[in-house]
């Protein structure tokens, strides 16, 4: 049983690496993933480069699924703010149990 627990956590690990094309900006997105005790931590960054607006704060929209078929957001959507956020956005989630997979998404238009 210790040996399919440790198989989920793996394969959370292996969906990080991301890509996030949204209208005409296309950026490498690097989600972090931290479990700490009960917890799992997920950091990304706030900012974005979309010429040729330059640097954007995009509102983003945090997702968790079982099966990489079927997608819940986790909250509403979040933002960073010119002057107030630092280089990542965090989030600190309850671990669940069985598989889980992150993704996080910029949403178009919303700049």
């Amino acid at each position: 049983m210790n040996r399919m627990k440790g198989l989920s956590v793996l394969l959370v690990v292996i969906t990080l690496g991301l890509r996030v094309e949204v209208g005409r900006c296309s950026t490498p997105l690097a989600l972090d993933l931290q479990r700490s005790g009960p917890k799992v931590n997920l950091s990304w960054p706030s900012t974005m480069n979309a010429p040729p607006q330059g640097t954007v704060f995009p509102e983003y929209t945090v997702e968790r699924s079982s099966d990489l078929q079927h997608w819940e957001p986790l909250g509403g959507r979040v933002r960073g703010l010119s002057g107030a956020s630092g280089p990542l956005l965090n989030l600190s989630l309850d671990t669940a149990p069985g598989a889980n997979f992150y993704r996080v998404a910029a949403n178009p238009g919303l700049f």
